[in-house]
């Protein structure tokens, strides 16, 4: 991929007063911005983007940290989304790894697991979802050589998705049940516009 004709990445510094280090670096700064919002193909806001994100030495070197510090992503996805772009509905907005008693191993915007009952859980979102036509996506870590039969987990059609919560079951042999095993994790990911 080429650069931008207006970023140079080294700009050497010479004893010209017009060669200031501190005008070559305000110049770079504002080169790697820009560099910054072409390469993610998104706004950045230049005023977001501070010192601590560079740094330069006296050769007017300067490095970008390897970082992008809460990019503001607006937009839904175009009908031919475009490769390697961020857009809001296709970004994961919680996650949650939790155990069939509904503790919380790790999570993202889950506030609780509620285990209603063998096989029954509902998951509660922190922030709100805009609708009901958001993603999930549910899978369980169980003894395979114990869990024949099963089926699951799913999200519940009867009782899911709300915009704040997800019913998610398991199955097993026709009816609800825990999964099989002492180490049993389920996995909940929703993806959609909050």
């Amino acid at each position: 991929m080429a650069l931008p004709a207006t970023l140079n990445p080294v700009r050497p510094v010479g004893n010209n007063a017009a060669d200031d280090p501190a005008s070559t670096l305000d110049n770079q700064v504002r080169d790697l911005k820009q560099l910054i919002a072409d390469l993610f193909g998104i706004p950045v806001d230049p005023t977001s983007l501070t010192a601590a994100w560079f740094s330069g030495t006296a050769a007017g070197v300067v490095t970008v940290a390897q970082q992008l510090v809460s990019p503001t992503i607006t937009g839904a996805a175009p009908a031919v989304p475009i490769a390697n772009r961020l857009y809001t509905d296709s970004i994961v907005k919680g996650w949650v790894k939790f155990q069939v008693n509904g503790t919380i191993d790790d999570d993202l915007n889950v506030v609780s697991i509620t285990d209603n009952a063998p096989g029954d859980w509902t998951v509660v979102w922190e922030t709100d979802f805009a609708n009901i036509d958001y993603c999930v996506l549910c899978v369980a870590q169980a003894d395979a050589t114990t869990g024949a039969g099963t089926f699951g987990p799913v999200v519940d059609d009867d009782n899911s998705p709300a915009v704040g919560t997800t019913r998610i079951n398991y199955a097993a042999d026709g009816a609800l049940a825990d999964p099989a095993g002492t180490t049993v994790r389920l996995f909940v990911l929703a993806i959609g516009d909050q």
